[in-house]
This record gives structure tokens, C-alpha cells and sequence, in this order.
């Protein structure tokens, strides 16, 4: 899933990076997360503030990447009527009104 999803986003043409980044941020999140639940553990005495913490990052996570789908939607929406107005509008075709020779 991982591989359409960052071609969605960045392109084929920034897509080692665009997976560069996925997995620097997942090993963050796999370095950090047991500790964090270790810690919440230890403080609470129960799981319950994990699951829910875990819940969070993931609905927080969902909402920046709905947000920037849309973003990224209306920039495309917008370039592209950025690039069909400059093809109608062609400023080389001015007339001039010499006589073409014959």
C-alpha cells in the first residue's frame, strides 16, 4: 500500500525519497512507541492510556493526510487552469499588418 500511496502523493520522480522519509519517520515510531507505552505503563499501571494515545497518532496522522491530499488536489486544479489559459492565450500569434509577399 505504501508504494501507490507515495506515488500518489510526490510522483514517480521523488519516489525513493518520498520512501526514504515514510521509513525514517516509521523507525522514529518504532524506536520511540515501545518506550512510550513502557513509560505510560509504569506510570498508570494499565495499557489503557497506550491504546488511546495509539489511537490518536493514527486519527491525527489520517487528518494530515486527507488535508494535504486536498492541498495537493486544489494546487493541481490550479495548475492546470494556470496551464490552459497560457495555451489559449499565446502572445507570439500578435497580426501585424504587413503584406505577406506573394
Amino acid at each position: 500500500m505504501m508504494t501507490p500511496l507515495s506515488l500518489s502523493f510526490v510522483g514517480l520522480d521523488k519516489l525513493s525519497e518520498a520512501y526514504g522519509l515514510a521509513y525514517l519517520f516509521c523507525g522514529i515510531g518504532v524506536t520511540v512507541g515501545p518506550i512510550l507505552i513502557g513509560y505510560l505503563y509504569s506510570i498508570l499501571g494499565t495499557y489503557e492510556a497506550s491504546f488511546i494515545t495509539a489511537g490518536l497518532v493514527l486519527v491525527i496522522g489520517s487528518i494530515f493526510g486527507f488535508v494535504s491530499r486536498c492541498i495537493r488536489g486544489q494546487s493541481r486544479a490550479l495548475t492546470n487552469t494556470i496551464l490552459i489559459e497560457d495555451e489559449t492565450h499565446n502572445p507570439m500569434e500578435k497580426t501585424t499588418n504587413k503584406k505577406q509577399p506573394r
